[in-house]
This record gives structure tokens, C-alpha cells and sequence, in this order.
């Protein structure tokens, strides 16, 4: 019995392009939610700073 070849949606232009697109898509998502818990640190760190030099 032949073993199936793994990368056989590559052989399908239309599958390899939709996943191609989604690869990009959850990139995007994560770029997203790194982005967002950047910026969500900086605000704490400001906000604690400004604690401290009340202090």
C-alpha cells in the first residue's frame, strides 16, 4: 500500500492558496494580540510608575 504523499494539497492550486491566505490570517491575529498586550503593559508600567513617584 502506498503511503499518502503529506503535502498533497500543494498539488491544488485553490487549496494551497486558501491555505496560504489563513496562514497569513492567524499571523495577523497573533501580530494583533501581541500588539495589544504590548501596549496593555506600557499602560501599567506607566500607571504604577506614577504611583511610585507619588509615593
Amino acid at each position: 500500500m502506498l503511503t499518502p504523499f503529506p503535502f498533497h494539497f500543494l498539488t491544488d492550486h485553490r487549496k494551497s492558496e486558501i491555505l496560504t491566505t489563513l496562514s497569513a490570517e492567524e499571523i495577523g491575529i497573533v501580530e494583533f494580540i501581541f500588539l495589544n498586550m504590548a501596549c496593555i503593559g506600557l499602560k501599567l508600567y506607566h500607571f504604577v510608575s506614577l504611583r511610585i513617584s507619588q509615593l
